[in-house]
């Protein structure tokens, strides 16, 4: 029978603590006292938006602001991967964009992405 590899964290209370734990892409989160009602919000809030971003790895705010281009796309080029497919075949737009992306990656690759946009282009 095939591991479900893509399934819904659940809760958990390790070893009895009292405090309600989730793991989400390899990072343990208290969510507050097990069983309580706020919890089950937190839970709730956090798997919806763990969902909400395809699956991927939520970030922190200060690796929000860290971030490079570069990191940005390689988490395009994953999602990109599964949107741009017919027939389980990749589509033309999939296949012209790796062109584009290889030449931005390696001019602005290294750029945080907070300090990105139109502005920092100005030489």
């Amino acid at each position: 029978m095939p591991r479900l590899t893509r399934a819904v964290p659940r809760c958990r209370e390790p070893q009895g603590h009292g405090k309600a734990i989730i793991s989400i892409c390899g990072r343990g989160l208290c969510l507050g006292p097990y069983r309580s009602r706020a919890s089950k919000v937190e839970y709730d809030r956090l798997i919806a938006e763990w969902l909400a971003g395809d699956r991927q790895p939520t970030l922190a705010e200060d690796e929000r602001a860290s971030i490079t281009v570069a990191e940005l796309i390689v988490r395009y080029w994953k999602w990109a991967q599964q949107h741009y497919r017919r027939d389980g075949k990749p589509t033309e737009t999939l296949v012209w964009g790796t062109g584009a992306l290889r030449v931005f990656r390696k001019l602005c690759g290294h750029t945080r992405a907070a300090d990105f946009g139109p502005r920092a282009q100005e030489v």
